[in-house]
């Protein structure tokens, strides 16, 4: 695995090859040819993801300015994809709807016909232009990214806090039940999965479980995000399409509290 990390050589460089690595396939799939737009949104968003999680892992090892400046660089570029994947999540939850609570889609049409076109190739190519040029001036800021104490024994401890404030927003979520707290909760599902994918030799169960975990999490924000976009419309007969919402969102919520019981019942110190 490229971006595995050994905890017996010598982290920094290891973390800077995996940076380099995401950053690297990023630019290659803004202008590659041969891949569907959407498989590129869906990777380019997905090494996103994991290129935040390692700075968060470094979180108390960098600048207070120079965290700052890379997550909002990937946050913002991740989100100029939003609208562009949102498109497809309104459609994916609305059929999905429909099949799982066997609706007369006839009934909701209205509600298709109201899911905005999708937004022209000229814009998805301005897009990607300009995370072309912005990952590839970021390059440079790779040798930035490093502990301050180069040591297994220093990795595993942020690991740690990773593992500590994921568990904390999984009791909040529990606690208020709120769609933004399961969304937060998600975020830091994710932090903590991909920390422990590129830690060589790390628990294979927890990892897989980790994996489902987000994916239900995602399940939960697609539909929040379905939730808002028909509280925009000037549709007057939704309330029975927001009653399934909520109950299938429901349904997915208590699955996550389940999984996430299991996961996050230890304290930090004994898991890694």
């Amino acid at each position: 695995m490229t971006c595995a990390i050994s905890l017996n050589k010598d982290l920094n460089k290891q973390i800077q090859k995996v940076v380099k690595i995401h950053m690297q396939k990023i630019i290659r799939m803004s202008t590659d040819k041969y891949i569907s737009k959407d498989r590129a949104i869906h990777q380019i968003r997905r090494r996103f993801k994991k290129l935040r999680s390692i700075l968060h892992l470094l979180r108390y090892d960098l600048t207070e300015t120079f965290f700052d400046k890379q997550n909002r660089l990937y946050k913002s570029y991740a989100k100029n994809f939003s609208s562009l994947r949102d498109q497809k999540v309104l459609i994916d939850v609305y059929f999905s709807i429909i099949r799982k609570y066997e609706l007369e889609d006839t009934k909701y049409i209205q509600i298709l016909e109201s899911i905005q076109e999708p937004i022209t190739e000229i814009e998805i190519s301005d897009i990607f232009k300009r995370v072309y040029l912005g990952i590839s001036d970021n390059l440079k800021n790779i040798k930035d990214y490093k502990f301050d104490k180069n040591t297994g024994r220093y990795f595993l401890k942020c690991v740690r806090k990773t593992y500590k404030q994921t568990k904390k927003l999984k009791n909040i979520a529990t606690n208020n039940g709120d769609d933004a707290d399961f969304h937060l909760w998600r975020k830091w599902v994710n932090y903590h999965w991909y920390q422990l994918h590129i830690l060589q030799n790390s628990d294979t169960n927890r990892k897989h479980m980790l994996k489902q975990l987000a994916n239900i999490l995602g399940d939960i924000h697609d539909i929040t995000i379905f939730k808002e976009f028909l509280l925009t419309t000037k549709i007057s007969n939704i309330d029975k399409f927001l009653m399934f919402l909520n109950k299938e969102q429901d349904r997915l919520k208590q699955q996550a509290i389940t999984i996430g019981d299991e996961l996050f019942d230890q304290k930090a110190k004994e898991l890694f």
